[in-house]
């Protein structure tokens, strides 16, 4: 019988997501998440098609799970396999990000860290409406749309140079960035963003690593599900083994070297 294991790894801010008990037919499974009771499920970042193989799903990973910024929050996650029409649930897995933020490279999940942004600037929403002169009328007549995305600023203190080359690399690969925070405790709203500008400032004292990383960050819409970045890729391989034949030795299957686990070392940007 079909199960799933939903565990939240709080020092990635992720839930590692697992499923076993899977018939012969079954070759892939998608993964699905929702708040804990809610009533539309959207599929896991990356996880649509998922390989299973001896009944063993790829291990999968969820780093955007809702949060409902209660100081404790669970969510339902659910697996389907469409070979076999067949499901499995687990339901109220216990998550956190409690009084912390992440930014997440939608892309490049092994970049993701911790921040602790200590200011945030105004948050402001452009118009996109349209005024339009009428001849022989004194106010104009408008065609109105929705409110455009927030945009605001963060600013995130680094107390070691490898603090804020850390930091410095993440942001080199562009893209999509996740701000993930504890909004009811920190007052930094959680969105998907991209990034226009980053301004590193010295602190007070000019022989000093410390720095102060200053991003203008504007929102943009949740990217596709599709789109996701792999915990492990081909320089991961090259990084972590001398030769072919290491790598032979320590996976016994592709599908086991498919989960191998990346680094930030990993991403390489000219």
């Amino acid at each position: 019988m079909a199960a799933i294991t939903a565990t939240f790894d709080a020092t990635l801010s992720r839930v590692v997501l697992q499923s076993n008990g899977w018939a012969g037919g079954d070759l892939a499974v998608r993964y699905y998440v929702r708040p804990a009771g809610g009533s539309t499920w959207d599929t896991v970042r990356g996880a649509q098609a998922v390989p299973v193989s001896g009944g063993s799903a790829v291990t999968a990973y969820d780093y955007e799970f809702p949060w409902s910024g209660t100081g404790a929050g669970s969510v339902d996650y659910a697996v389907y396999s469409a070979a076999t029409n067949t499901w499995a649930y687990a339901l109220a897995t216990a998550v956190s990000i409690t009084a912390t933020a992440w930014l997440k490279v939608v892309g490049y999940p092994t970049l993701n860290r911790k921040i602790n942004p200590n200011d945030i600037g105004d948050i402001t929403r452009s118009g996109r409406n349209e005024l339009i002169s009428i001849i022989a009328q004194g106010a104009p007549a408008a065609t109105a749309d929705v409110m455009g995305g927030r945009s605001t600023s963060i600013l995130i203190p680094t107390t070691t140079w490898a603090e804020y080359k850390a930091v410095d690399d993440l942001l080199r690969v562009g893209g999509i960035v996740m701000l993930h925070s504890d909004e009811a405790d920190l007052g930094v709203p959680t969105m998907y963003a991209v990034v226009e500008r980053m301004v590193t400032r010295r602190t007070a004292k000019t022989h000093s690593p410390k720095r102060r990383i200053e991003l203008q960050l504007a929102e943009v819409a949740k990217p596709h599900y599709a789109y996701a970045g792999s915990v492990g890729t081909y320089q991961s391989v090259l990084n972590q083994h001398a030769t072919y034949q290491d790598v032979l030795n320590t996976y016994a299957t592709y599908l086991a070297l498919a989960q191998i686990v990346g680094s930030p070392a990993d991403v390489v940007v000219g």
